[in-house]
């Protein structure tokens, strides 16, 4: 493979993630079509799974910084997803939980996506078992790569 089918592979996957990035952008609404990035829709979802998760626990989850965490604890707070009260017993730890409309907006975003999520299986039944093995162990690949770069 010379450098520019190298370029061309990078471009296309850069491509391929905006593009689902987009899809999940506009599946994650609420009633008033206020969206949520797909980072906010991960820590809503992890919060609304996890009501004991604290920042830290956030950022590790999902492989950013604290205060990149925090800004998105504190989107969600002024949106209306989520609440932060102080534990009563220390203080110094902050309990968060999914409001109401936070998780109307969740179960809206898998209702959607599940649909969504549907179509795209409906699409690839086109496709043959060769194919569809090519793309799986692509992925499986493609993850155990980024898994060594991660540690």
């Amino acid at each position: 493979m010379d450098n520019k089918d190298k370029i061309k592979l990078y471009n296309q996957f850069n491509r391929i993630h905006n593009k689902f990035t987009i899809i999940k952008r506009k599946l994650a609404g609420d009633s008033n079509n206020s969206y949520l990035t797909p980072a906010e829709m991960q820590v809503l979802c992890l919060i609304a799974i996890n009501p004991e998760f604290t920042v830290t626990d956030i950022a590790l989850q999902l492989y950013i910084t604290k205060s990149a965490a925090s800004q998105l604890v504190k989107k969600l707070c002024s949106k209306g997803m989520l609440q932060k009260f102080r534990s009563e017993s220390n203080e110094r730890i902050v309990i968060l939980i999914t409001t109401d409309n936070g998780k109307i907006v969740i179960e809206n975003f898998f209702n959607n996506e599940s649909h969504a999520f549907g179509e795209m299986v409906k699409d690839l039944t086109s496709m043959s078992t060769q194919e569809l093995d090519v793309i799986t162990v692509f992925f499986d690949k493609l993850e155990k790569m980024f898994d060594k770069k991660i540690q």
